[in-house]
């Protein structure tokens, strides 16, 4: 009977490591090629940082996360490290050297933007249309892709620069700052 338990012990291990170690087929692309920092995972879509793929407080990339008012660096807050609220620069960068493209993803609306860079077109980001919270109402819900930056808006102190972006158009502009948007982090 011994002889039998330690000629199988060998195949169940086999098996065991076998089946642990395929991958958990995530809402992800299958060609897009991610990583994990400090547990969230991100996508180098060749710019000088690195896109979250989820928003803060979401789970996956087509779900829309928390609501924040713009102010505190809220994704360096809850997620440590050096993830970071992205500047209005980041989100330049983003625009101009990505293709744009509006989508469904798992039944919701959103942009995508994938990478032009050289090595990196196989890469993208989606940016589900969470629309806005103002007075505690949600607005424009799988209609706009709406995400603060950490800078402020120098032509009007009552805005900061945030991603704004439609079925038909996208761009980084002022948005006034008593509303409240998601959050998309990225690092270094």
């Amino acid at each position: 009977m011994m002889m039998r338990i330690i000629k199988l012990f060998p195949i169940a291990a086999v098996l065991f490591i076998g089946f642990s170690s395929c991958d958990k087929k995530d809402d992800k692309d299958d060609e897009n090629i991610s990583n994990m920092y400090l547990g969230h995972e991100y996508v180098d879509l060749g710019l000088k940082v690195k896109w979250a793929t989820c928003n803060v407080d979401a789970s996956k990339p087509s779900e829309y996360g928390e609501y924040f008012i713009w102010g505190n660096d809220v994704a360096h807050q809850k997620w440590g490290g050096d993830w970071r609220m992205p500047t209005q620069d980041d989100f330049e960068e983003l625009v101009n050297n990505c293709t744009y493209a509006w989508i469904t993803k798992d039944g919701i609306q959103g942009c995508q933007f994938t990478s032009n860079i050289t090595g990196f077109t196989d890469r993208s980001i989606f940016l589900p249309a969470a629309g806005k919270s103002f007075e505690g109402e949600l607005e424009d819900v799988g209609l706009s892709s709406l995400y603060w930056s950490s800078t402020l808006y120098s032509d009007d102190p009552e805005g900061a620069w945030g991603l704004w972006a439609e079925y038909n158009t996208h761009d980084v502009r002022g948005i006034n700052r008593e509303c409240s948007l998601p959050i998309r982090p990225v690092c270094p």
